[in-house]
């Protein structure tokens, strides 16, 4: 069904490779950290220009709008940016929206809960860890989800509705360098704050993900292989042992007995 009318959220995240820590402080240093889209949202943005068209949509300050900017270099025909989750949720519930489309993923590629909360705040199905998405007959899409364990997942979910989608559903397209200027000089108009008497969700608390592991040291290249793996894995590079052994069978057997308990095996 072409021509529907698409809000497409994203989020700007900070580029994981430009983060560091200040060696005074130890916090993070925010004057090298660069700003970048979040995982999925320029997906976001591609598959409701290839469905019909788009209105970009924000949660944040100004900083968020740079991403915004580079979604109206896309061809969003225009953006916006609300100071909360529930005052854009107040916004997009009016209906002028058949389908909403955020990322299922967050900047540190855990799942995100702006798809299942906003589809709460709406009270619209909803659909998650969506790869494929085809629209089928008159107020309906079909995806494809994809479910733990390598299985999948078919779903006809009824329109207006709001689909998470996985990053790489689509690949985004580069904007023209003079769709990019005129992004630049555009205005991003500002919800306005949300009516105190509106549900709104609690934030209960957030878990730190796994910390990357530390880099290994590269070994010498001059030591052998057995001392490079023994260095690798924290180990004395092991001393050769080199012995020729004659004797009867019993003789032999002894003799590697002993060899053993000498180095603690036995």
């Amino acid at each position: 069904m072409p021509g529907l009318r698409v809000a497409a959220l994203v989020e700007q995240a900070w580029d994981a490779r430009s983060v560091e820590l200040d060696s005074a402080t130890g916090a993070v240093d925010r004057r090298r950290a660069v700003a970048v889209p979040g995982p999925g949202s320029l997906d976001a943005v591609e598959l409701g220009l290839r469905l019909g068209s788009v209105t970009a949509c924000a949660v944040g300050g100004e900083d968020a709008e740079g991403v915004l900017r580079e979604c109206l270099s896309m061809g969003a025909g225009s953006a916006v940016r609300a100071p909360d989750l529930t005052g854009l949720a107040v916004a997009l519930g009016s209906g002028r929206f058949d389908l909403v489309l955020t990322s299922w993923r967050s900047g540190d590629q855990s799942p995100s809960p702006f798809g299942p909360l906003l589809a709460g705040l709406l009270e619209l199905p909803q659909a998650t860890a969506v790869d494929e998405l085809v629209t089928q007959g008159p107020g309906e899409v079909v995806v494809g989800r994809r479910l733990g364990r390598g299985e999948r997942e078919e779903l006809a979910v009824p329109l207006p509705a709001v689909i998470a989608i996985e990053p790489g559903i689509v690949t985004p397209r580069l904007a023209a360098p003079a769709a990019v200027l005129d992004a630049q000089r555009a205005t991003i108009p500002v919800l306005e704050a949300r009516d105190p008497g509106t549900p709104r969700a609690t934030f209960l608390g957030h878990c730190a993900p796994r910390p990357v592991a530390p880099r290994t040291r590269a070994p010498d290249a001059a030591l052998s292989a057995e001392a490079r793996i023994a260095e690798v894995v924290g180990l004395r590079s092991p001393e050769r042992h080199r012995e020729l052994v004659t004797g009867s069978a019993e003789e032999l057997a002894a003799r590697i007995v002993a060899f053993l308990a000498e180095r603690g095996f036995l």
